[in-house]
């Protein structure tokens, strides 16, 4: 188990903007997901008519939370100008076509009570420090606050290696406390032979990041997270399977 420093910059709280008007929708929405109260869902989506006023992102796909309660359509990647982010959301691989975007699994995540929201964006701009470009990266946001902390950043890999965001997934706690991601790796090891390395990473927000990599051979096709961040478990590939990860132990074994 490795121990990294938090990279979360100063939290940004652009005014949200919002709609009680139920629209269709003028573009593709996916990568759905609900709170477990069932009152707040959220999803990725292209469409620009969803909230009022401007959209400057066009056709990229901006992550939205719908509260049952109250009928409000609210969009959380606004980016520093409020106007939506400048780079897809809910679209962990970079060599994914534009028209699969929101079909990723685990792109999005919601704590119990729907007051926070994880997702994956490659977006530089949702947060007061622009995060690197190139990259994708987990986000938390605040529906209370409308603050965006960036919870992962690159790091975690074998010197060796670097990040290339294939499998990028997160999912978070039911009390929004806690926020987990997988990431991929790949490089040249030392012997010169290109390899792969994956890795589980549990942040806090404002804390400690703990890494966790995945058994040798294998990479997360699939996670999820228990409600109290104890236990996680993952679908692998290309050995298909289910794998385990205790947290307080940072072992795996078959669930």
């Amino acid at each position: 188990m490795l121990l990294a420093s938090s990279c979360t910059p100063p939290a940004v709280a652009p005014v949200p903007l919002t709609s009680t008007t139920v629209t269709s929708g003028n573009g593709t929405s996916g990568a759905a997901t609900i709170s477990s109260n069932g009152n707040v869902v959220v999803f990725a989506s292209k469409a620009t008519d969803l909230t009022p006023g401007a959209d400057a992102n066009g056709d990229l796909a901006d992550v939205f939370a719908y509260d049952r309660t109250t009928g409000v359509t609210e969009r959380i990647t606004n980016g520093n100008a409020a106007s939506g982010a400048e780079n897809n959301s809910a679209a962990p691989s970079p060599f994914e076509e534009p028209a699969n975007v929101l079909t990723t699994h685990n792109a999005i995540d919601v704590s119990a009570d729907g007051r926070y929201v994880a997702f994956t964006s490659r977006a530089t701009d949702l947060t007061a420090t622009t995060t690197p470009a190139g990259y994708t990266n987990a986000f938390r946001y605040d529906r209370q606050t409308h603050a965006t902390q960036l919870v992962t950043a690159p790091s975690g890999c074998p010197v060796w290696a670097t990040i290339d965001n294939m499998f990028d997934q997160v999912a978070i706690s039911s009390d929004g406390s806690v926020v987990a991601t997988s990431r991929g790796c790949s490089g040249y090891d030392p012997d010169g032979i290109y390899a792969n390395a994956y890795f589980i990473r549990i942040q806090h927000p404002g804390g400690a990041a703990s890494d966790f990599p995945l058994p040798a051979g294998v990479s997360p096709f699939n996670f999820m997270m228990s409600g109290d961040a104890s236990v996680i478990d993952i679908t692998t590939y290309p050995i298909f399977g289910w794998s385990r990860l205790t947290v307080a132990t940072g072992s795996w074994s078959a669930p």
